[in-house]
């Protein structure tokens, strides 16, 4: 017996996979933008370092280190908009419910003072946790989801590995300013969102399938 499929629903179904080929062409794009770069800088080339001169900027990155408030607020919207993305990424999840939306944002509260107030070896620590453990609080038990969970932390290392290098910063670099940390620290979030939006279409167009 032959299924007749709605023309609605066909072409529903077509524009969601159209979406999940077009992030995932994005996301291949910027891995392989980030490569060449990458290979540009092994050969002795520098033009992908940042160097900024403009005072009204310089201005505005001191007046963000030298105020306490001004500093926890970038760092805590950083840090959330990072741990949201990347564990619904993981979990396959277009938002969170109310449960794991608190846990989120308290998660992301404690650790922007710990990253501030404490010595780094504790920010460390706190990385470890948020991109190694949490997303377990909300996955189902399996060594499926430590797969997943394992994969997600070496794409996102390597990426923000490559994209240091390539900059010519280190983590010396990125804590001596929020604001200039946080500009740096740009592309990384914005993959986490593209793999966010793509692991979403797969998800439903596997759930239509």
């Amino acid at each position: 017996m032959v299924k007749i499929i709605p023309y609605r629903q066909k072409r529903e179904s077509m524009e969601k996979l159209d979406k999940e080929r077009y992030l995932k062409r994005v996301i291949v794009v910027c891995w392989i933008a980030l490569g060449i770069c990458f290979g540009i800088k092994l050969f002795g080339g520098n033009l992908f370092e940042i160097m900024c001169n403009n005072e009204n900027f310089i201005k505005v990155c001191e007046y963000a280190d030298n105020n306490w408030w001004a500093n926890i607020l970038i760092s805590f919207i950083v840090c959330l908009a990072h741990l949201y993305f990347y564990v619904l990424a993981i979990c396959r999840q277009a938002r969170f419910d109310k449960i794991q939306l608190y846990i989120v944002v308290a998660t992301a509260f404690i650790g922007t003072f710990i990253k501030v107030l404490t010595p780094p070896i504790f920010g460390i620590i706190f990385d470890i946790w948020q991109l190694m453990l949490m997303p377990f609080l909300f996955l189902e038990k399996g060594w499926k989801s430590v797969l997943r969970v394992l994969i997600a932390n070496v794409l996102l290392f390597g990426f923000q590995l490559i994209s240091m290098v390539t900059k010519n910063i280190g983590v010396s670099v990125l804590g001596e300013s929020v604001l200039e940390g946080t500009i740096f620290s740009l592309d990384v979030i914005l993959m986490i969102i593209l793999y966010w939006g793509y692991s979403n279409f797969k998800r439903k167009e596997k759930n239509n399938g």
